[in-house]
């Protein structure tokens, strides 16, 4: 899964992408500048566009979508 983010947060031109979680939220990552993501730690941070940051582990991501078909499972 982290290839994957890595790829779509990396990708030229860049597409917005939609991160899904276990517990049936999901975060919106609009541009590349409100995403970060540490692969050894495990950790995804995605700011929100009101400026809270949100920590996620990366276990927790069961898939990632972009305008609304899935991109990873």
């Amino acid at each position: 899964m982290f290839e994957t983010l890595r790829d779509l947060w990396h990708a030229s031109p860049f597409e917005p992408f939609t991160i899904h979680l276990a517990d049936g939220r999901k975060f919106d990552v609009p541009h590349p500048d409100f995403f970060l993501l540490s692969p050894k730690a495990g950790i995804v941070v995605v700011v929100q566009p009101e400026n809270r940051v949100n920590h996620i582990n990366g276990r927790a991501i069961v898939s990632v979508s972009q305008h609304g078909a899935q991109v990873a499972p």
